[in-house]
């Protein structure tokens, strides 16, 4: 079954580690003054996080940075010369001591805060996405090429990423390829997940702290059924082994594309690959991983839960 993931990365001031802000035509590099960030994210949602805590004073009286208006500004992350995080201020917190705490997403943001009603017919998911950048004036990075046109898709009151979601489900259904859509230094971008796995190391003799990897069948299908439009024809696809093991879990799902019976019964096969078997859930915190973002490939050893070898999703 298919899998989510989240990550959470926490850092200390460092002479390596940075945090910059932009405000309006000021750049300000914040080094010596912050006190501890923490980069998040999931698979689950649009954006990722990044939450800055610092002082603003030297002398307990008066602020040293002439920082204002920070919502809106431009928020940089870096270890070293590697530019982990780029996103927009949402919101910050001053105190009379002068400490100073904000919350940044990256600009996937806009994609989650704007809504729109639209009609799509005949076009990529791919093309979806840059158009909906387009008329929001959203920057576009990388865009992979979809190939598979969906033949009418139509939306009231969605937000652009639910919209550009919803095209890439509707795009795996039939062809089987899984992309990532992230944010790539302020641009949309979009990569066929086979090209963008990182791999990285969790091992309990190096980096891990601790782990847990729980399983479920509680959205397990053990047989998906697929009608036309009309609900006149349908296809299957049975997992015998699973309904062996835990008896008929049927899901149905409909399709006004396909036509004929082979055409629904391989969409029910594209859609039992995602829903056959157990699914897992890993939680782990390990040390030392720059750049775990959501989506990346992590290859784990544990031999008390088992959980060997590469996960991605």
């Amino acid at each position: 079954m298919s899998t989510q993931t989240e990550e959470r990365t926490l850092y200390r001031a460092t002479r390596r580690a940075r945090v910059v802000v932009k405000v309006v035509d000021k750049t300000y590099d914040l080094a010596g003054f912050w006190t501890g960030a923490t980069l998040s994210g999931s698979s689950r949602q649009a954006m990722r996080q990044l939450t800055v805590s610092f002082i603003n004073t030297n002398n307990g009286r008066r602020p040293q940075l002439e920082l204002r208006d920070l919502n809106g500004s431009e928020a940089r992350f870096y270890d070293g010369n590697d530019e982990l995080f780029r996103g927009v201020v949402v919101n910050y917190t001053e105190d009379e001591e002068g400490g100073i705490s904000f919350s940044a997403y990256d600009y996937n943001w806009y994609l989650e805060r704007n809504q729109t009603s639209a009609k799509f017919s005949n076009q990529t998911a791919a093309q979806i996405i840059r158009k909906l950048c387009r008329d929001f004036d959203v920057p576009v990075g990388e865009i992979d090429d979809t190939g598979h046109r969906l033949k009418k898709l139509i939306f009231q009151g969605k937000s652009l990423y639910e919209i550009m979601i919803i095209a890439l489900t509707e795009t795996e259904k039939k062809t089987g390829k899984t992309y990532r859509l992230f944010n790539d230094k302020g641009r949309v971008s979009l990569v066929e997940r086979k090209k963008n796995v990182t791999w990285m190391v969790v091992d309990p003799g190096r980096n891990l702290e601790t782990l847990s990897y729980s399983h479920s069948i509680e959205d397990t299908a053990t047989r998906v059924r697929v009608y036309n439009d009309t609900y006149e024809k349908y296809g299957e696809a049975t997992d015998a082994d699973g309904r062996k093991k835990w008896g008929l879990l049927q899901t149905v799902e409909s399709d006004n594309e396909a036509k004929t019976t082979s055409e629904l019964r391989e969409l029910a096969r594209q859609l039992l690959r995602d829903q056959r078997g157990e699914s897992s859930e890993l939680t782990f915190t390990a040390l030392g991983i720059k750049g775990a973002f959501s989506n990346t490939g992590i290859a784990v050893r544990s031999r008390m839960t088992r959980a060997h070898g590469g996960i991605t999703s």
